[in-house]
């Protein structure tokens, strides 16, 4: 395993874009999907779930007149970005609601060795299917789907989320503010990086 690590959280989209075009990479030169470690992090940590559209959270912090206009720099923008990793987000079915039992699930699955799995069916529940990661019952389901034990997850779920908030302040320490960041050996790389990046960093 290489001491490569991506800060990411699962309500971003630019998180989704940079975890997906590393893991593609890997894909293309033959090597392990678990060549590497997610880390957890949370751009709205205290997010209280009381406002759950996500095109009018957007609109209301932009310059923007219209969900219309919002929608079509979406699709323009990180839409056309994402269709290029062969992914299509759904901007107005998408949920807006806390991540972190998102990222409970992302330990459990981190510690069980299925972290690319994991890291790809939530973030296509939630960018392209509308999917709400807060509730635990769908946590659960993709949980089940990889074939992992919802008992095991049960009986550790406040370790899985001190491990949510040690990935948190480790960021802090590196001095990440921002995600997608991937970070080797004391250096950071910012954004969604490239196959050119990766071959490098």
């Amino acid at each position: 395993m290489s001491n490569l690590e991506i800060h990411i959280d699962f309500a971003c989209p630019f998180s989704y874009l940079g975890g997906e075009k590393y893991l593609q990479f890997l894909e293309k030169n033959n090597q392990p999907l678990d060549n590497f470690r997610f880390r957890s992090f949370q751009l709205q940590p205290n997010d209280a779930n009381t406002h759950p559209n996500y095109v009018e959270n957007r609109l209301k912090s932009s310059n923007f007149n219209s969900k219309e206009e919002y929608i079509a720099f979406f699709n323009d923008g990180i839409g056309r970005a994402a269709n290029e990793l062969g992914l299509h987000y759904d901007v107005e079915h998408i949920i807006s609601t806390n991540s972190i039992n998102a990222h409970i699930g992302f330990q459990f699955a981190i510690e069980q060795g299925k972290q690319a799995e994991y890291f790809r069916a939530v973030m296509a529940g939630h960018w392209e299917h509308g999917k709400d990661y807060f509730d635990i019952n769908y946590i659960e389901s993709v949980l089940t789907d990889l074939g992992l034990d919802l008992e095991l997850f049960h009986q550790n779920f406040e370790q899985y989320k001190q491990a949510v908030l040690a990935d948190i302040h480790l960021a802090g320490k590196r001095g990440i503010h921002s995600v997608p960041t991937f970070y080797k050996d004391r250096v950071l790389l910012n954004g969604t990086g490239s196959d050119e990046i990766f071959k490098t960093f």
